[in-house]
């Protein structure tokens, strides 16, 4: 039975506007891809090219305007496949009218895609159609996005399970210590006749030079200046950067060892890879290869590079250096603060004979001026604080070197350790407080929910904004207990800790740079100037500046040095500390507390100490300026500066 259109007397129905005229061909174009260069699919790819070029030629009604083609470029994402987004872009440019594709699965394998693209051909005025011969779905039809949906589907659940074995196999490789590894983007190694790696000599000298360098404190972007001066590329011909060269840096490879599954893919349409941070287990095969690294070099710059971790922690927004001893607090808890006092360089004239500067001394201080307990004193120099740590360390090292594992430190450090392993005690300590913190803050859920209730109702919210006050300290103070609790009771941490620790010392300088011991104050000398008392001997130094008093080459071999401080020691090591007076408490995460004093020496109690300049010179110390070698200024001439160089002995030792 045939049906009738059945319209009104005054309505007329006009004819459907044709987009081409009768009896013309369709423009037809044809796109093929392969996920791999395989030679099979390399096969595949020409017969799909062929195949369809021949189809297209065959039929009267087409016309064959083109080919697009993506070899060894996965289906799951758009954004590599160059001659996919190309045909788009020529569709949008009518430059033809159809597509034909061997089936759904060479289109895309992301269902997103797959639709986002074919409605936006269907969109376009006139519409491109896309055949897909395998399903036999034409995107003409009505019936073709519903089908089309359903294959897309199916599709993407094969992209899934494929990335998904592929995983899996790669796992099974890993575990029995098969590396996928590609060496051609990998400097120093190459494959020998046997598929085993052996080291390229020319290029494992440039692994070994950018190593060299960076032990003796050159920068990584230094080091690639260099490089790039000397006309050397990376191994892939670019000029080297700084980040090229913290990665060789920082690579397991040149030590001879390899780590697998460093890096995981988390999403199989978008191949996103991300490192791998306990997201799947990691693979660690030692000895896999020839070392490049010796392992005494490759120990110098681990050690640097540790530093530059700890520095990086600590660097404040500005770009500063983190104040370390913002940790120390009084008896009563009031904590100390960094606060530059402003100070006279008396007796200091500069190259012009101009006088009257003054320089900026960092030290400890309480805000509200308490008066520190056990002295009339309301601060404390950061450098006593760094020069008393110091002395304390080396105090510390030479009885390890004396007595070894009965050094006194080490087995205070022991009892903890078997303290921790007798029993469950500070385990049920732990989860009690964890309880305690989950209760804690649902009560402070609540009440932040019962203030925002009284906000839109229009009442007054104060009563749950102390709630929330009150409630937010206990929080502070539950963390923090919970925190140190677990760095007392975690055994391994301890362990791992003590045995940095004693490394720590290990490495701590015997020799100044002049080859010459280097001479603690407290442990082998005192200084120069400095009573027995620790005042200062202002005959001597009167003595010394009308030139009656004489420095020996004796003298000056026996006083103390002042040491350099090793700021990421303290950062690692000091929890916090408790300043009793002159003696610091320090809470360590060693699990036990050490003590130090000289803590309230002023800088004029620094006379007589020795310091080796860069230059291989050596100074004595005689104004409170130079012993931290300050940057002097003029009142009202901030910006005017002078570099103090302390003086030097030439022409002054008999």
């Amino acid at each position: 039975m045939n049906s009738q259109i059945l319209t009104a007397s005054n309505v007329q129905v006009l004819p459907k506007k044709e987009h081409r005229k009768k009896n013309e061909k369709l423009r037809a174009v044809c796109y093929a891809r392969v996920s791999s260069e395989q030679d099979s699919q390399t096969l595949s790819y020409e017969n799909q090219k062929k195949y369809f070029i021949d189809y297209i030629n065959s039929q009267e009604n087409l016309e064959f305007a083109g080919f697009y083609g993506d070899e060894a470029i996965s289906g799951t994402n758009r954004k590599r496949r160059v001659q996919f987004n190309q045909m788009m872009e020529d569709a949008k440019a009518h430059k033809f009218d159809l597509i034909l594709t061997k089936s759904l699965s060479r289109w895309a394998r992301n269902t997103l895609d797959a639709l986002a693209c074919i409605r936006e051909l269907k969109a376009l005025n006139p519409p491109v159609r896309v055949i897909f011969q395998k399903e036999n779905i034409d995107t003409a039809n009505a019936q073709g996005e519903l089908v089309l949906t359903i294959m897309s589907a199916l599709a993407q659940e094969e992209s899934r399970s494929i990335s998904e074995n592929i995983r899996w196999s790669l796992q099974k490789k890993f575990q029995k210590g098969e590396p996928v590894h590609n060496l051609d983007r990998t400097m120093g190694y190459e494959y020998g006749e046997n598929g085993e790696w052996v080291i390229n000599p020319t290029q494992a000298s440039i692994i070994r030079y950018i190593y060299e360098n960076y032990a003796d404190g050159i920068s990584s972007t230094e080091i690639a200046k260099r490089l790039n001066a000397h006309g050397i590329l990376t191994v892939i011909g670019k000029p080297w950067r700084s980040d090229a060269i913290m990665r060789i840096l920082r690579n397991e490879i040149y030590a001879g060892n390899l780590i697998l599954q460093k890096n995981v893919t988390v999403d199989f349409l978008t191949h996103k890879c991300v490192p791998n941070d306990d997201i799947s287990p990691k693979y660690f095969i030692e000895n896999h290869h020839p070392a490049i690294i010796e392992p005494e070099l490759l120990s110098r710059v681990e050690k640097r590079l540790d530093e530059i971790r700890y520095r990086q922690k600590c660097t404040k927004t500005n770009g500063h250096i983190a104040f370390p001893f913002t940790n120390l607090t009084l008896v009563d808890g009031t904590r100390l603060e960094r606060v530059p006092y402003r100070t006279a360089a008396k007796g200091y004239t500069d190259d012009e004979g101009k006088s009257g500067y003054y320089f900026q001394n960092p030290v400890a201080k309480t805000v509200d001026l308490k008066i520190i307990p056990g002295s009339d004193r309301t601060y404390l120099c950061a450098a006593s604080i760094e020069q008393s740590f110091m002395e304390m360390l080396y105090r510390l090292k030479r009885e390890y070197e004396e007595k070894g594992k009965e050094a006194e430190f080490y087995k205070s450090v022991q009892r903890i350790l078997m303290k921790n392993s007798r029993g469950d005690t500070e385990k049920h300590k732990l989860e009690m407080m964890d309880a305690e913190l989950k209760n804690t803050a649902e009560v402070y859920r609540k009440a932040a929910a019962g203030r925002q209730k009284a906000e839109v109702e229009g009442r007054d919210p104060t009563p749950y904004l102390e709630l929330m006050r009150d409630i937010a300290r206990k929080l502070e103070t539950l963390k923090s207990q919970k925190s140190e609790l677990e760095s007392v009771y975690n055994t391994g941490m301890i362990e791992e800790n003590l045995a940095a620790f004693i490394r720590e010392l290990e490495e701590l300088p015997t020799e100044n740079k002049l080859g010459k011991p280097i001479v603690v104050n407290g442990l082998d000398s005192l200084p120069i100037f400095i009573c027995e008392d620790g005042s200062v001997n202002e005959n001597r130094l009167q003595g010394y500046r009308r030139g009656f008093f004489r420095l020996t080459p004796e003298k000056v071999e026996a006083a103390p040095e002042m040491l350099e401080f090793k700021d990421l020691i303290y950062r690692r090591f000091i929890k916090k500390g408790t300043v009793y007076g002159d003696v610091i408490e320090y809470d360590t995460t060693l699990g036990i507390k050490l003590r130090c004093g000289g803590n309230l020496r002023t800088l004029r109690q620094f006379y007589g100490y020795k310091r080796i300049n860069s230059d291989k010179t050596l100074s004595v110390i005689l104004g409170v300026w130079e012993v931290r070698k300050s940057k002097l200024f003029q009142p009202g001439h901030r910006k005017k500066t002078a570099e103090i160089e302390s003086k030097a002995l030439d022409g002054v030792i008999d």
